[in-house]
């Protein structure tokens, strides 16, 4: 809303045989087939970057080309949720992401915990 002429999307690339997921997985990797080429998982986020605005879904989340829901709840992830901020803690967080762009300086924000 504040900077209409962006639009801002996220993805996944897949479960990519990277040398990250060997270290991360070992042999348990086998867990997370069907593996896609490192290539494979570029693809979906070169063409984000690519694709022509009014084809994307603002605020998406894709994967293979596709919005993909954004938040999973329940008994094997049958219900939709949402993050629940407060209005207070979405405000710090915001004012904590403008100094870090440096949009205005960066100091301790109220309302928001260290990570």
């Amino acid at each position: 809303k504040l900077l209409p002429a962006v639009t801002f999307v996220s993805c996944h690339p897949g479960w990519a045989d990277t040398p990250a997921v060997e270290a991360a997985y070992g042999a348990a990797k086998r867990l997370l087939a069907p593996m896609r080429t490192p290539w494979q998982g570029a693809e979906g986020i070169a063409w984000l970057a690519v694709c022509p605005r009014d084809e994307l879904e603002p605020g998406g989340f894709y994967l293979d080309r596709r919005p993909q829901a954004k938040h999973m709840a329940g008994p094997f992830f049958s219900e939709g949720s949402f993050t629940k901020n407060s209005e207070e803690e979405v405000g710090a967080m915001l004012r904590l992401l403008d100094g870090l762009a440096g949009l205005e300086p960066l100091g301790a924000v109220d309302g928001l915990s260290s990570c």
